[in-house]
This record gives structure tokens, sequence and C-alpha cells, in this order.
């Protein structure tokens, strides 16, 4: 595989490695699994990433988020670039975080492994700010669709909010970054295919526990605590998805 850097925006975080032998299809008909990994070396080393693509039979993409590791940390892990490259994933790329504060390349992070070479990618978003360099988006447009892979930061952690500013913030950028996309691949009779791990539970029943309560935050302090706050469902949160 070869070795591409990515240097779209200062300081970026993000590689491409991309075989010799793209393939040309259908990108009408194909399979697109989502997964938050939770640390990629782990589930390596577990055998669970190996037993999970295997069960979902091999899928065409496969987009992960929370990968928490380099693409060269990723290349070290014993056998698994022979075991992308046996089922066909010629073209990885990958966007880790380089924040100083979040404990830098084990936090966060974004990859797509897929099949079939994209037209182009691009990762983070528009007008990048500070907080973008935890590495939280990722795009990658085909001919008849554009994936956008997105790790949405919590809001805190339970009873203190206390990202729920910077939680809607995001939100609020991506929203927008998603309208221009959809209306570029309207334009030329595509279509965006927006996945990830979004942090908010939309529904009730969404939530893997009905004693969570849905709590305003307005009139609180970020620093405050809230007796039953839990993130992802949050009336703010909410509102936003």
């Amino acid at each position: 595989m070869q070795n591409i850097a990515d240097s779209t925006h200062p300081g970026l975080q993000a590689d491409s490695w991309e075989g010799n032998d793209p393939k040309v299809s259908n990108d009408r008909d194909k399979s697109i699994m989502q997964w938050n990994v939770n640390g990629l070396k782990k589930r390596w080393k577990t055998g669970s990433f190996k037993k999970t693509v295997t069960e979902a039979n091999f899928p065409d993409h496969i987009l992960m988020t929370e990968v928490r590791c380099t693409s060269g940390a990723a290349k070290q892990l014993r056998g698994f670039q022979t075991f992308l490259q046996m089922h066909g994933y010629q073209f990885c790329y990958w966007h880790w975080s380089s924040s100083p504060t979040k404990g830098a390349q084990g936090y966060a992070g974004v990859a797509l492994l897929s099949k079939t070479q994209p037209s182009w990618v691009s990762f983070g978003l528009p007008n990048p700010l500070p907080t973008d360099d935890e590495a939280r988006i990722l795009t990658a447009e085909y001919p008849n669709y554009t994936l956008v892979c997105s790790y949405t930061p919590n809001s805190g952690s339970n009873a203190y909010p206390t990202n729920m500013s910077g939680r809607l913030a995001f939100d609020a950028r991506q929203r927008k970054y998603l309208v221009n996309e959809s209306a570029k691949c309207k334009a030329k009779n595509s279509h965006v295919i927006w996945c990830g791990d979004l942090n908010v539970a939309p529904n009730e029943n969404d939530a893997h526990s009905a004693v969570f309560k849905i709590i305003p935050m307005k009139t609180r302090s970020a620093q405050d605590k809230v007796p039953g706050f839990c993130p992802s469902v949050s009336k703010e949160e909410r509102d936003s998805y």
C-alpha cells in the first residue's frame, strides 16, 4: 500500500493508505458498517475487530469512530494490514487527534477502510477551530453518494454538563456542513450518508435506562452539579440533534 499524507489544515493529523488496483463498480449497491471501536488497538489484539468484520460479511466501507491511534500505530498491529489486504480494503484513511489537552493520539479519531477508491477525502470541518484538533469528521465522496463520518463530542459526564456549550457549537457547525454537502450532492443527483457516534439518544427508548431525567441546562453554570443529568439525553442535546 502507498502511504500518502494529507495536510488540508495546518497541524492536521491525517494519513492515507492507497492500493494500486482501484476497483470500479456500481456503488449504488454497497454495504456500509459504522462502528465506535473505542480503541482500535485493543479491538485488534483481542480479536474482536476481525470477528466483527467477518460476521458483518466484510462490508464495502467500514467507518470507525474513537479509533484512538495513528495510522502508524495501526500499521504496527501484527497482521492488521495483511487482514485488510486479504479482504480488499485497499483504501484506508485516518484522522487522529493532535489535541495537547486530551491525550492526543489516544483520544477520539475517525477512519475509513474502503474496498473502492473515493473521488476525494477531506478531514475536519471548514474554517477549522482550535478544538478541531480532536479529529472528529471524515468525508469521502463517491460517484453516487458522499460518506460523512462524525464523532460528536459529549456534553460532559454524569451530573456535570461541563462541555455543553462546546457540544452545541459543534452540532451547529456540523449541521451547516451537512446542509451544504447535501446541496452539492443534490445538484449532481447524489446524496449524503451521515453516520458515526452522534452521542445522543433522540428518544426515550434509545437510552439504556428510563431513570435519566431530561433537565434543562440554560439556567445552570457548566461547573454546577446537576443531579440526574446524563450526557446524550438532555433536552438541549435532543433539540440540537
